[in-house]
């Protein structure tokens, strides 16, 4: 992974001796040629200069593709509502939830997701600062994303999919789950509408 939060390229979707792409602009690649885009076009390859818009999803994974109780799992009925929200909108999987603080468990993430056909373009920092604003003394999450956002200005369409409600001035861009059901086809829904 880069210090920006991203992946590092990986031979992803290289044919006939491309080189190795970042997950992201091969996302972008694949997003471009289904709307019948040239990848080599401005929405990648802007030749005024012009940053492409990204639309962002800051993904939790407890209480959201998971429910209280089952954590180091991801149940299949919530990891297909996240595929219909990737395949219609053509969002990033950006993750900020306290899965990615460590590498066991971002690699199970990453194996998790991509038995569904879903992959991550990045993860939030992990920051210092904390919180006494909930019940209990969390990382501030809002901060987090906030942080990866100001790292990539491009991201102007996002929402957080999230359990926990304390997102700062984030929080008009929260769906919010409830930690014991986790992702409904209507969140799911709702996700879609403010990404499109």
């Amino acid at each position: 992974m880069t210090g920006d939060g991203l992946i590092e390229s990986r031979a992803i979707g290289g044919q006939d001796g491309e080189r190795p792409v970042s997950v992201v602009n091969w996302a972008l690649g694949r997003l471009a040629r289904a709307q019948g885009v040239s990848p080599n076009n401005s929405i990648l390859n802007n030749s005024e200069g012009a940053q492409p818009i990204w639309k962002v999803l800051f993904l939790d994974v407890d209480g959201v593709l998971n429910q209280c109780g089952r954590q180091q799992d991801v149940l299949t009925e919530k990891a297909v509502l996240l595929r219909r929200i990737v395949d219609e909108t053509g969002c990033f999987i950006i993750v900020s939830s306290t899965w990615r603080t460590s590498e066991t468990m971002r690699a199970l993430l990453v194996r998790l997701l991509s038995e569904q056909g879903l992959s991550i373009a990045g993860w939030t920092p992990c920051l210092d600062a904390v919180s006494d604003s909930e019940p209990f003394v969390g990382m501030e999450r809002h901060r987090e994303i906030q942080s990866w956002l100001d790292a990539h200005p491009q991201a102007q369409r996002f929402v957080i999919l999230d359990d926990r409600a304390d997102m700062g001035h984030l929080g008009d861009r929260l769906v919010r789950t409830e930690s014991s059901v986790g992702l409904t086809r209507d969140l799911a829904q709702e996700v879609i509408s403010r990404l499109l």
